[in-house]
């Protein structure tokens, strides 16, 4: 009778695209975790899980065609039967499903969605440890069984599965694989010099640590930075550097060219034998690494063909080192093929394992899964493992690991799931989504601060000339020029400003208008006895906070006794306008509004409340939490700033006795932010319809305080925007002067309003400018000036204009100025108007001016050396 345990249906998949990291910093690159859920017939529950590693050409990736061919992959998956019986079975059943998902990669590849060779490697990774570990849980033995030891004719096992490595024998392999593994590994830089000097520094800390012992190797992995003629002359150096002392003998040099010219690198290791042979202390052991040796078993086989049939004549050698990657193989059975290739073609090569820069400890279970079955390994790369079960044999079933949602909690930018994702509600009310984050992305997490009030001129037919990201003029060519920064604008004045940001100027004038403060005072900085004698007079609870502050630095408010007072001072002097007066003002209790004030009138008011998720009774926190950040994502003014896993986070979570792992009940709030700032995760709530006159009225008073401003952002404390103000505890606790647009454009939930183009409409009429009908499609003519010549500059911007579903051209004019004619909706075209400013990496714009044309007559989004019709400007 089979073994109900066996037999899964695959009742649940998801997926969950994220922002890879490497040492606490993100790398530029984007990683899957692949999880599938499945039922025994038993009814038992069982999760696997995988990680994918994007890294474009190297594993033949780019995000969203490799997402698109993740889902579709994963849509085969959900309900499907599966039965596995023993290891063998196993295994076969993973290669028949990898199979088909390599047909449906083909599929891909020839429809045109990506044009690489062999396309989608790290993310069939993530699919195929995904479904080991999922069946290694079912059998109850680790992924490392289910990968066998390999022994070519070794006798066949009763059960099918090859013959099992004592635990003893393996445990001696492993630690003599991670003794013969270079001491140091490195990150290369940009010259050779520069590597020279990192390669050096290395082995005098390594010296250092180990006094009387002879050098330890070094690995450096240059990431294709030279050309075959500096790799030569990098190679040199090195030998060089051995000959003197200064390097130890044995170094790995990793990828010194480039993938394209990856062919070199049997020649590049002639000349680095032929170089060490000659240097005393017994020559020096340059050893040339590919990461590229082998992404695929075909072409490790052509390459040790080549060098088999060419190599003597042509003095090549065999790899002296290969460094196997399973997201640049295409997976751990695809990885273990490679080493036997690699083995049995060249036997004295020395054979690594790694992963790439930026995975998790996934990835990290399945390297040391992989580790255990493969004997012909020599070593595995520094850093790849960050414990010391590198040298323990697996045990655990599976991976052995748990999803480390602390480690990309924080950065993911997409999921998908079967069953349907959770859905980010508020009050029953779904997350808006914004058409137009695609073009506003690009532009950074304060684009939106930058762009849209130069979105509402261009729309109205003014001309513009940006000089930044933040800075532009507006000008209908009658007129002066109207001057604008992020959000200041010609409406209000320099003292207006001044005084806004000083917190105690401001008090002191509300409180003359009438209008509700808190009770406070300002105190010199570190005066906290001065301080603690006026908490004792107005009582707790009581909030502390620079006198001149920004974005929530240093604010502690609730404060409500001695200790939390003292907290509030330590935490103060520790930011970083801890060097600054500060303020002690009565705490209000209530909710945190911002109320957005044109003129005299309120045309904006959000809630804003800290970063929190709602429970539905099924999903992790880990995994509301993602898919709040994944809704922020679809927000132009938010998608830059998700729920943050940090330490407020975890002492939250610590507090109400729950994890990321913890599964809260459905409509229980859990919080994750201790601020309401947007920036550290709050929701922005629309509540202009429901808010009282009462206090709409008592914020245009408090802008009229301020002599010369007309555009700001009053934060007001309330219990209830809906209750008139004699009603209720209130105060007004800021004005900001230069409020962010986006809040009020752009909230999470509930209706957005109109900020950009009710204040550019306030600036035309205030200062008599002529416009337009306002255009939902436009035609500019684009002139950038700066370093934009001779850096891909024309490249860049066709690919975003092609992205945006332009047409137009762009051509280099002159040295140091390029032409952009663009033309389309007015949302994608103004946008690019504000990314030119920006440029490639390489570039440096100094200013573009755009001015109105009409549409030329043109198909397509070109890079040209001439204009292709004429432009004809008009006003």
């Amino acid at each position: 009778m089979e073994d109900p345990g066996r037999a899964l249906t695959v009742t649940r998949v998801q997926a969950i695209a994220y922002q890879a990291r490497a040492s606490g910093r993100k790398v530029n690159a984007l990683n899957h975790l692949v999880k599938l859920g499945a039922t025994t017939r038993d009814g038992k529950q069982l999760v696997g899980i995988g990680e994918g590693q994007l890294r474009t050409a190297a594993t033949g990736d780019r995000n969203e065609s490799s997402w698109n061919f993740l889902v579709a992959c994963l849509r085969k998956l959900h309900e499907r039967e599966i039965t596995v019986t023993d290891p063998s079975t196993a295994v076969a059943t993973v290669r028949e499903l990898m199979g088909q998902f390599r047909e449906l990669a083909e599929d891909h590849h020839s429809q045109g969605h990506i044009d690489f060779q062999v396309p989608f490697r790290g993310t069939l990774l993530g699919l195929e440890v995904a479904l080991l570990d999922l069946f290694g849980r079912a059998l109850d033995v680790p992924v490392a069984e289910l990968l066998g030891r390999r022994r070519g004719s070794a006798p066949a096992h009763p059960t099918g599965a090859p013959p099992r490595e004592s635990d003893n024998a393996l445990r001696q392999r492993l630690e003599s694989q991670a003794d013969g593994f270079p001491a140091s590994h490195l990150s290369g830089l940009h010259t050779v010099e520069e590597n020279l000097e990192l390669l050096t520094s290395a082995a005098a800390v390594n010296r250092s640590e180990a006094v009387g012992q002879p050098g330890k190797p070094l690995w450096i992995n240059l990431k294709g930075a030279f050309d075959t003629k500096e790799a030569t002359r990098f190679l040199k150096a090195v030998a060089g550097a051995i000959s003197e002392g200064k390097l130890p003998r044995e170094i790995y040099v990793e990828q010194p060219v480039p993938t394209r010219e990856r062919y070199y690198l049997p020649l590049l290791q002639r000349t680095a034998d032929r170089i060490g042979g000659v240097l005393p202390r017994r020559g020096a052991d340059i050893r040339i690494v590919s990461d590229q040796a082998a992404w695929n078993t075909e072409t490790a086989g052509r390459r040790a063909r080549y060098v088999a049939r060419f190599g003597r004549w042509a003095g090549l050698r065999p790899p002296r080192a290969a460094h196997i990657k399973p997201a640049q193989v295409g997976g751990l059975l695809a990885s273990i093929e490679m080493g036997e290739r690699l083995r049995k073609s060249h036997p004295k090569t020395r054979i690594y394992l790694g992963a790439a820069e930026g995975a998790t400890t996934v990835t990290g279970a399945a390297i040391r899964n992989l580790t255990a079955a493969m004997p012909e390994l020599d070593a595995v790369v520094e850093g790849t493992l960050a414990d010391e079960s590198v040298v323990a044999a697996p045990t655990e079933p599976g991976l052995g690991v748990p999803i480390p949602y602390e480690e990309f909690a924080g950065d993911a930018e997409n999921t998908f799931s079967v069953p349907e994702p959770v859905v980010a509600t508020h009050d029953g009310a779904s997350p808006n989504v914004y058409p137009e984050v695609t073009y506003l992305q690009p532009l950074g997490s304060n684009g939106t601060k930058g762009h849209l009030l130069e979105r509402e001129a261009l729309m109205l037919g003014l001309d513009t000339v940006r000089y930044n990201k933040g800075a532009f003029i507006a000008t209908d060519g009658d007129h002066e020029p109207l001057s604008f920064k992020w959000s200041r604008s010609p409406l209000s004045s320099a003292v207006s400003l001044a005084l806004c940001t000083h917190k105690e100027a401001t008090r002191m004038r509300l409180r003359r208008a009438g209008v509700p403060v808190p009770k406070g005072n300002t105190f010199a900085k570190g005066d906290f006895d001065a301080a603690r004698e006026f908490v004792r007079r107005i009582g707790y609870p009581v909030v502390v906070k620079p006198a001149m502050g920004v974005r929530g630095i240093g604010v502690v408010a609730d404060i409500r006794d001695d200790e939390a007072l003292e907290q509030a001072f330590r935490h103060l002097s520790d930011s970083t306008l801890g060097d600054s007066d500060f303020i002690v003002e009565q705490h209000v209790p209530g909710r945190d509004y911002r109320i957005v004030v044109i003129g005299d009138e309120v045309i904006g008011a959000i809630l804003r409340e800290p970063g929190s998720v709602t429970g539905d009774g099924e999903s992790t926190v880990a995994e509301l939490m993602i898919a709040k950040n994944v809704a922020r994502r679809g927000n132009p003014h938010l998608w830059g700033r998700p729920i943050k896993y940090d330490d407020t986070a975890r002492f939250l979570l610590e507090r109400s006795g729950m994890t990321l792992s913890s599964v809260p009940e459905k409509g229980q709030r859990v919080l994750l932010s201790g601020s309401c700032s947007l920036s550290q995760g709050g929701d922005s709530i629309d509540v202009l319809g429901e808010m009282h006159p009462s206090i709409k009225q008592a914020c245009v008073d408090a802008v009229h305080a301020v002599p010369g401003l007309a555009f700001c952002g009053v934060d007001f404390l309330l219990e209830d925007h809906t209750k008139p103000l004699d009603e209720q505890h209130s105060g007004i606790c800021e004005l900001n002067a230069h409020a962010a647009i986006g809040n009020c454009e752009y909230p999470l939930y509930g209706q957005g309003r109109e900020v950009a183009r009710t204040l550019m409409n306030e600036c035309v009429s205030r200062f008599g400018l002529h416009t337009t009908e306002r255009r939902d499609n436009l035609a500019l003519h684009m002139i950038v000036r700066g370093r934009v010549t001779g850096v891909g500059y024309r490249a860049w911007i066709r690919r975003h204009a092609e992205e945006y579903g332009l047409t137009g051209w762009v051509r280099n004019v002159q040295d140091r100025m390029v032409e952009i004619v663009a033309a389309g909706d007015s949302e994608p075209v103004t946008a690019l108007a504000a990314l030119a400013v920006l440029g490639p990496s390489n570039a440096v714009p100094t200013d573009v001016t755009t001015t109105h044309i009409q549409p030329p007559d043109v198909s397509g989004f070109e890079a040209v050396e001439a204009a292709p019709k004429e432009i004809t400007h008009v006003r």
